[in-house]
């Protein structure tokens, strides 16, 4: 079964305040098939301390199936409504990058979500 990198971007000015909270989120809800959960970071600048600044994503891989990412977009959507805020999802399989935005004030179903980010990988199930 093939696998998908994706990264979600918290879209707001608190986004990189949030994005620690979000990663703790994501991790509570046991998704299965979801390995490799970080929170990206900037480029570590020489002189700098630490592992460089926290930006406002958090990147991840999860098996290109339908379930695991129905359990990760319904997720999503709990975290939207229960934090008022939009998350872009990037997914990219090889040379393909897809970008899907989540919105309270543009509910999607679940069922649409999975599809889109499924389309164009025929050979995934």
């Amino acid at each position: 079964m093939e696998n998908l990198n994706f990264e979600l971007t918290l879209i707001g000015e608190d986004a990189e305040k949030q994005v620690i909270n979000f990663k703790n989120f994501l991790e509570k809800q046991s998704i299965e098939d979801l390995d490799e959960l970080l929170v990206k970071r900037t480029e570590h600048q020489e002189g700098q301390m630490g592992a460089g600044g926290i930006l406002g994503s958090v990147s991840g891989v999860i098996r290109a199936a339908s379930q695991p990412l129905t359990e990760l977009v319904k997720c999503l959507q709990k975290y939207i409504a229960s934090f008022n805020t939009e998350i872009e999802i990037k997914v990219s399989e090889g040379e393909k990058t897809k970008y899907v935005k989540l919105s309270g004030k543009d509910p999607k179903k679940v069922e649409d979500l999975v599809k889109l980010i499924l389309a164009d990988n025929s050979n995934l199930s």
